[in-house]
């Protein structure tokens, strides 16, 4: 497989995936990854690729490369309790998105809440 370059999809610190209290997060049942507590309150394209999913509440979305690679980002900790609340999806899903493409707007202090 090819050696990709992946940008942070948010502004903030990098923390440890196992150090976030959620099970499915810390223990790896989604897959391997980081967690970022984010500073800013937009999320990017980590990659350029496909944009293949991008949930209605605008919690989460998926990026498909060209070389195979799927990634999720995932705002937030049960954030799809919200129900969109706190987020504006700025990406239509299915369109093509370069590395550093805004794809959500989400209000920090919403999903803080949680």
């Amino acid at each position: 497989m090819a050696e990709i370059r992946v940008l942070a999809p948010l502004d903030g610190t990098v923390v440890e995936l196992e150090s976030v209290p959620d099970e499915v997060f810390a223990q790896k049942m989604a897959g391997d990854g980081v967690a970022i507590d984010p500073s800013g309150q937009v999320a990017v394209a980590p990659v350029t690729g496909d944009l293949v999913k991008l949930f209605p509440g605008g919690h989460a979305f998926g990026i498909s490369t060209g070389d195979g690679v799927e990634l999720i980002v995932h705002v937030g900790l049960d954030t799809i309790e919200l129900q969109g609340e706190g987020f504006e999806n700025i990406a239509t899903e299915g369109q093509v998105v370069r590395a550093g493409t805004p794809i959500v707007r989400f209000d920090r202090a919403t999903v803080e809440r949680l």
